[in-house]
């Protein structure tokens, strides 16, 4: 049996929008449970300095968690889609420039759930995650 075109779209795009808000809730309640990885990798960056690192936490944890809704609730497709694309390049982005000239750290952006070392398998991950997002914003603008 072979599935239409247009369930297998329906199919890929509910899949890659239930992997994002696991992903966005996994690293939240990682990064909660155990923080002070998440603060140590924020306090060791200059440029971030100015900023209380567990305000940066609870800001950035509060943002994946309306995400990871925004992502499941039906009528939020393309604004999640969006934001999710939106998060993921700034994390991304700040993975690079904490990474140039320096020994990479971990950035603790799963707490101690997902122990991370490679700054390059934390930018492959975001990169997998970036395609998640394109694909939910395709398909909500399909629809349209």
């Amino acid at each position: 049996m072979v599935m239409n075109p247009s369930k297998l779209s329906r199919f890929v795009t509910t899949g890659a929008r239930y992997v994002l808000a696991a992903v966005f809730l996994f690293s939240a309640i990682g990064k909660l449970i155990t923080p002070s990885i998440f603060v140590a990798f924020v306090s060791s960056i200059d440029w971030l300095s100015p900023i209380n690192p567990i305000l940066l936490l609870l800001t950035l944890t509060t943002i994946e968690v309306v995400v990871a809704v925004l992502l499941l609730l039906p009528a939020t497709h393309k604004i999640a889609g969006l934001v999710s694309f939106g998060v993921l390049l700034l994390f991304s982005g700040a993975l690079i420039l904490t990474s140039v000239g320096q020994e990479p750290k971990p950035c603790g952006c799963f707490g101690d759930l997902i122990p991370e070392s490679s700054t390059n398998l934390s930018l492959l991950r975001n990169v997998v995650l970036l395609v998640l997002s394109v694909l939910v914003i395709g398909s909500s603008m399909a629809k349209h």
